[in-house]
C-alpha cells in the first residue's frame, strides 16, 4: 500500500539522520532525528511494545549527551505508551509524576513540549472514553499552535483524532459546536485522503 511504503521511507530516512549525525559528532541534530523517527513510528502504529524498548535506549542517549530538549518529548512519548499499554490511572495529565513534565513545560513556556504533551492526552483521553478531558486537551493543543510558528499536523493523526473526539462529544451532548467542528475535520481528511497518493508516492 502507498502509505505503508511511505511509512517506511520516512523511517529509513530519520533513522539514517539520526545515524549520519552520531557519525559525524552531530549529536543535538542525531537526537532530534531519533525523536523523529520515534514519534512517527507512533504515528504509523507500530508495535507500542517495540516502541517503548527503542525509546528508552534513545532516551538514554539523550541523557548521556545531556540533550534535554529531545529527551523530554521522548519523555511524553513514553509516557503515552505506558499509558496506553497500563491503563487510564498511568494517562499523562492525570498520574503525579507524568504532570510534573507538563508542569515543567508551562513554567518554562516550552511550547513544543506542551504541544505534544496535549497531543498525547487528548488521544489517551478518547481511547478511555474521557470525551470531555480529550475535548479539553484539544483546545489545550490549539492554544499551543496558536504560539508556533507553524502547525504540526501529525500526518494528519491530531486531525484523525480530533474528529473522534468532535464526534463523540456531538452524539453525547447535542451541543450544535461539537458537530461543526466535526464537519470541518472531516472536510480536512477528505484533503489528506486526496493529496494521500501523491504524498506517498
Amino acid at each position: 500500500a502507498s502509505w505503508i511504503r511511505g511509512a517506511k521511507l520516512t523511517l529509513e530516512r530519520l533513522l539514517r539522520g539520526y545515524q549520519v549525525g552520531m557519525q559525524i559528532g552531530d549529536i543535538e541534530n542525531a537526537m532530534l532525528s531519533a525523536f523523529s523517527y520515534l514519534i512517527e513510528s507512533f504515528i504509523y502504529g507500530r508495535s507500542l511494545y517495540e516502541l517503548e524498548r527503542e525509546a528508552d535506549t534513545y532516551m538514554k542517549q539523550m541523557i548521556e549527551y545531556k540533550q534535554m530538549v529531545p529527551k523530554d518529548l521522548t519523555l511524553a512519548l513514553q509516557y503515552a505508551i505506558l499509558s496506553l499499554k497500563k491503563g487510564p490511572s498511568l494517562m499523562v495529565c492525570q498520574n503525579v509524576q507524568h504532570s510534573d513534565l507538563l508542569k515543567r513545560a508551562i513554567e518554562h513556556n516550552n511550547v513544543p513540549l506542551g504541544f505534544y504533551i496535549y497531543f498525547f492526552c487528548g488521544i489517551e483521553s478518547y481511547i478511555f472514553g474521557k470525551y470531555e478531558a480529550a475535548a479539553s486537551m484539544v483546545e489545550r493543543r490549539r492554544q499551543m499552535e496558536k504560539q508556533m510558528s507553524r502547525r504540526l499536523l501529525m500526518n494528519g493523526m491530531a486531525d484523525f483524532f480530533d474528529g473522534l473526539i468532535f464526534i463523540a462529544m456531538a452524539r453525547k451532548t447535542s451541543d450544535i459546536k461539537w458537530s461543526v467542528e466535526a464537519t470541518n475535520i472531516v472536510s480536512k481528511m477528505e484533503s489528506y485522503a486526496q493529496n494521500g497518493t501523491h504524498t506517498c508516492e
